[in-house]
């Protein structure tokens, strides 16, 4: 059984409470019935920026703002579900991105990498549908094997996230 406000999974006894809903999710929680009543949009869009500059701000290194963008964004794709939004796209690296360093570009290549890998059976589970939008040739290889993977597998769902 799921929550009817976060749709996180909860045994059919189990009650609502601060304790057992995740901590990202509790203002949508205490701001539902509000929410609820607004109109919500089938489709958002986003751009994911900032992460370096959000790490820096912090003291931290820029991949570990990468790290928290992508931590960000599964809570964004929850809370986006919650509410009914039918389909999310994500910008998350422009041609301007490939002038970082190397060693940057490395670690967020890798990171979508291991996101796609460790993503594939909640996008299963929840029959979400993904698409990728953009130029893949100066993708690694690696990256695009596990791409074409997640696309493969969750192309017959109906509700969609693209990227």
């Amino acid at each position: 059984m799921r929550c009817l406000r976060c749709k996180l999974p909860r045994s059919s006894n189990q009650q609502i409470t601060k304790e057992t809903v995740h901590p990202y999710i509790r203002v949508h929680c205490a701001l539902f019935g509000k929410v609820k009543k607004m109109i919500i949009p089938q489709h958002i869009a986003i751009i994911m920026d900032g992460n370096g500059r959000w790490a820096k701000a912090r003291g931290k290194v820029r991949t570990a703002g990468h790290e928290a963008g992508a931590e960000t964004l599964k809570k964004i794709v929850r809370a986006a579900d919650a509410l009914g939004v039918k389909v999310l796209t994500v910008y998350a690296f422009s041609t301007e991105n490939w002038q970082r360093p190397k060693l940057e570009v490395d670690f967020i290549m890798n990171l979508l990498g291991i996101y796609l890998v460790k993503e594939l059976p909640e996008f299963m589970k929840e029959n979400v549908q993904v698409r990728f939008i953009g130029a893949r040739q100066e993708l690694p290889k690696g990256v695009i094997e596990k791409l074409d993977k997640v696309l493969h597998e969750t192309g017959r769902y109906q509700r969609k996230s693209g990227g």
